[in-house]
């Protein structure tokens, strides 16, 4: 069951575009707060920040061409989603 309510959850969540020139947006379209971590590919977290409900956090400038993992994990810790994100030049 907790598997069904993390994608509802997910599926409210967007990050785009992606691939991204450089200038990228997370939205959280879900009702409660949630955090987003963004990775490099070895791991290090760059972006780690609270996504207060109705919020866009916009990327630009902040990282620079290459792929990140992100998750987002809900208020308690528990992660929701992962996925990838691509900045191109």
């Amino acid at each position: 069951m907790q598997e069904t309510s993390n994608r509802a959850i997910a599926s409210k969540v967007d990050v785009y575009p992606n691939p991204s020139s450089g200038l990228a947006f997370v939205k959280n379209n879900y009702k409660e707060d949630l955090n987003i971590s963004i990775f490099n590919p070895i791991g290090k977290v760059l972006i780690s920040t609270n996504l207060m409900a109705s919020e866009t956090l916009g990327l630009k400038d902040r990282l620079s061409a290459g792929l990140y993992l992100y998750t987002i994990f809900s208020v308690s810790g528990e992660a929701i989603y992962a996925s990838k994100l691509f900045i191109i030049d």
